[in-house]
């Protein structure tokens, strides 16, 4: 990205920009350079909503001027890179400034969420398997961290492949789970010595609770070397992202995730635009 922007700074200089607006542009692409380096995106085939998150977080600390200054920097950029064919598109053509409180959530690519897959299959140690079916529990079926802890083993039908959730507001719902989960919860109990009550336990033999997960979670992930930034409601989000993503449809992701209104699930939408314009391309007669 450093080469693609040091091309574009002397572009604008060829045109004549003065020296404080090129210096402008380079520190708010500097910016975004950092924030897109932290999250393991390239640059050249980033999607809208990248830029979008990209400038929720700068809100956080800047103006709306400041913001619709960069937002300004991120759309003469992306055009530059388009018209020099070194991106395929233009992520920031249709780019607004995000109202406050838009911060779409974060979710794991497909390919991504595979390589963490692959690092779980080989994760070794004491506790490995219960810490393997922590982070394997969320991504299956898209449980919060508190119901997660919730569960108890009698909250189990793995014959049915079906376990029984309590989520918020006491509200009980059922979820499945894959065929490698459920492989999974079959190891983990031929181990388990208590056949019954709090299915994660503690060294103390007591129910593994909020923190005690987060704590397991961090260390599998740097175990894995998964990278960084990636949380349990992280997997939550990747579950619905995914099936959305795959053609389910928004209603039943809403009673997979517990949400008690639609419009709170809407917000995954985001990652079906580009499976909506591959099917809208192969069935348009004039696409």
């Amino acid at each position: 990205m450093h080469d693609s922007i040091k091309l574009f700074l002397e572009h604008l200089a060829a045109r004549g920009c003065s020296e404080a607006t090129i210096r402008a542009y380079r520190a708010d692409l500097d910016n975004l350079q950092e924030f897109l380096h932290n999250r393991r995106l390239d640059f050249r085939v980033v999607s809208r909503y990248d830029l979008r998150n990209y400038l929720a977080e700068l809100r956080k600390n800047n103006n709306n001027r400041t913001i619709g200054r960069k937002s300004a920097s991120l759309r003469a950029f992306y055009r530059f890179l388009r018209t020099q064919n070194i991106a395929a598109s233009d992520p920031a053509a249709l780019l607004s400034a995000p109202r406050p409180g838009s911060l779409l959530p974060d979710f794991i690519s497909l390919e991504k969420m595979k390589k963490i897959l692959e690092g779980l299959d080989h994760l070794s140690g004491k506790n490995a398997l219960r810490n393997r079916l922590l982070l394997e529990l969320i991504y299956s079926s898209g449980l919060r961290i508190s119901e997660l802890a919730g569960l108890d083993i009698e909250d189990l039908d793995l014959e049915s492949r079906i376990i029984r959730v309590m989520g918020k507001g006491k509200k009980e719902r059922m979820v499945p789970v894959t065929g490698r989960v459920k492989n999974l919860i079959d190891k983990y109990l031929e181990e388990k010595i208590i056949q019954c009550g709090p299915l994660f336990l503690n060294k103390n033999l007591k129910r593994l609770g909020i923190r005690g997960i987060s704590l397991n979670f961090k260390q599998t992930l740097k175990k894995i070397a998964a990278g960084s930034g990636i949380h349990p409601h992280t997997l939550r989000h990747t579950f619905a992202t995914h099936l959305l993503d795959a053609g389910c449809d928004l209603r039943s992701v809403q009673e997979l995730l517990g949400h008690e209104s639609l419009s709170t699930t809407q917000i995954y939408t985001h990652v079906t635009a580009e499976r909506l314009k591959k099917t809208y391309k192969s069935a348009h007669p004039a696409a």
